[in-house]
């Protein structure tokens, strides 16, 4: 599918929601096999390789610079092999460079993903196992509505690691299988004068059941039950929390072109404090014909401040619409967030044009309208970007 790459390429209103709440083990690979049929540069089920060239005229800036004009250059590559219905190797990458032209200050965003999915019995038969793995790469020098529900204050790199072992038995019904899928996740953030900013270590273990309908490249999953343990490292000190869930991961309800989430769950934590509370995520997303997409999801949880080690209680809401057939694109996103005392919201309008005889080329153009009530700091109140893409 076409938008998957722009959605990984592109830093436009998200076509799915970025943070999981409760399981970043599921989430992490979920969107593993799209393109492979269908995509805007090579793929023919078993291969991918699409690639990015663009440039950009932008006024970013970070907690150093305020904003200003830039310009800069857009590259990206994403590749795969999908050797069966169900295993992907695949690796991601994108790269946003800008100059400031009064300055002559570098600003550079840079992530690079890898994915990899096996399975031992792609024929879905009884038994077998599912094999995860993921990796991110980054080098943030903005902040977005994410990082700052991620208490984050300053540019950071960060490297994001996890894996999974998941025992499959026999069919429980037509389409899913039991399942015990046992994780362990690591993830580092540090400045880039080499100071810690978090070291995170996860295990996660759940009795669920999983499958492939109608011949779907990834699977979707419930969680019957699922216990996590994940403990930090900071330099306001060390913190822990267990937590305990159970719900849809995605839910197919046999409606074109729809999907559910809906996961709760309950959580104690400990850092500088003691917090414990209800967890949720729950949304949908629609697509019912390819021109039109539209999403609504809401999560809350407990998040921890790495200045503080202190937990506090977070809201995340995020709903997005997308007109493209092809052509013309024109979308509007909102995202809310609510940390503590302190609430952001970001409108994120955009359109785009790509007439047939500019050779695959997109001419894009967005703007990001931010309000802030607290004590900061927060992504800047304006960002715009304008940036013509080549997508072969």
């Amino acid at each position: 599918m076409r938008r998957v790459l722009l959605a990984l390429l592109l830093p436009l209103p998200a076509l799915a929601f970025d943070r999981p709440a409760l399981d970043d083990f599921y989430e992490r690979t979920r969107g593993r096999a799209a393109a492979f049929d269908d995509c805007t540069g090579f793929c023919d089920g078993h291969r991918l390789l699409q690639l990015l060239v663009g440039a950009q005229v932008a006024n970013p800036s970070t907690d150093a610079l305020r904003p200003a004009l830039a310009e800069g250059l857009r590259l990206g590559v994403d590749a795969g092999l999908r050797p069966n219905s169900e295993s992907v190797l695949r690796s991601q990458a994108f790269a946003d460079l800008l100059v400031v032209n009064d300055t002559g200050d570098r600003i550079t965003d840079f992530v690079w993903k890898n994915t990899a999915f096996y399975s031992t019995d792609h024929d879905e038969g009884d038994g077998g196992v599912h094999l995860s793995a993921d990796a991110v790469v980054a080098d943030r020098t903005e902040l977005t509505p994410g990082d700052f529900a991620e208490f984050q204050r300053r540019p950071f790199r960060l490297l994001d690691t996890e894996v999974e072992v998941a025992p499959i038995g026999p069919k429980v019904d037509k389409d899913a299988h039991l399942a015990l899928p046992l994780g362990a996740a690591w993830r580092r953030r540090w400045t880039r004068d080499g100071a810690s900013l978090e070291e995170r270590l996860a295990f996660s273990g759940a009795l669920a059941f999983r499958g492939f309908p109608k011949h779907r490249g990834d699977h979707y999953q419930l969680d019957a039950a699922r216990l996590t343990h994940v403990a930090w490292d900071t330099p306001a000190g060390e913190a822990s929390a267990w937590r305990l869930s159970f719900g849809y991961q995605r839910l197919s309800p046999d409606l074109p072109g729809t999907e559910l989430w809906i996961l709760g769950g309950y959580g104690w934590h400990e850092g500088a404090n003691e917090a414990s509370g209800w967890l949720a995520q729950v949304g949908v997303a629609f697509h019912p014909v390819p021109a039109h997409q539209a999403g609504l999801g809401h999560d809350t949880w407990l998040g921890l401040d790495q200045a503080t080690a202190r937990f506090e209680r977070l809201h995340r809401t995020q709903v997005y619409y997308r007109f493209d057939d092809g052509t013309y694109r024109a979308g509007l996103a909102w995202d809310r967030v609510s940390r503590g005392g302190d609430v952001l919201h970001a409108l994120v309008p955009e359109l785009g044009y790509r007439p047939a005889w500019l050779f695959g080329l997109m001419l894009g153009g967005r703007v990001r309208v931010a309000a802030f009530d607290g004590d900061g700091p927060a992504p800047e109140d304006e960002r715009f970007e304008l940036a013509l893409d080549w997508l072969l």
